[in-house]
């Protein structure tokens, strides 16, 4: 798996898609930090340029919604407030993961942003459970304890 720097992913998650990269590398486990940014609440107006590059160039696959299931969210920062609804509406629970943000923001900022999640009414139960372990041990099975059956 791969971590793409939040300092590019502005622009670069966009135009990996553009670019047909997800496409190309379909066994690289993508993971987008702070909830993916802006693109949660673009994603409707990116969807409509890829559209326009896959009827210049029928070849092209551009497929920003495809693309954007196929990757995986680190959920560091504030994406609680309005990134975590819309993002749900276009990816897999299983695709969401917990991080902190640590050391790049102050601890106790990524404590209120991990409480912020917790107490959040936009997810379940179960949901707080696949973000905060169950997703991170299936993306990355070392993480398991020895004692921890295989699922």
């Amino acid at each position: 798996s791969y971590e793409y720097s939040s300092e590019k992913e502005k622009r670069g998650l966009v135009n990996m898609v553009q670019n047909d990269t997800f496409a190309r590398y379909p066994d690289i486990r993508w993971v987008v930090p702070h909830g993916g940014a802006f693109l949660t609440i673009l994603a409707d107006r990116f969807e409509s340029f890829a559209l326009m590059l896959r009827f210049a160039d029928p070849d092209r696959r551009a497929d920003i919604m495809g693309d954007m299931a196929h990757v995986y969210y680190n959920m560091a920062g504030f994406s609680e407030q309005k990134q975590l609804e819309m993002l749900l509406r276009n990816v897999d629970e299983s695709h969401l993961l917990y991080g902190s943000d640590t050391p790049y923001t102050d601890l106790t900022a990524c404590v209120g942003q991990a409480e912020a999640l917790e107490e959040t009414t936009k997810l379940t139960e179960r949901q707080k459970q696949l973000l905060f372990t169950e997703n991170a041990k299936a993306l990355l099975p070392k993480l398991k304890t020895t004692g921890e059956k295989e699922v």
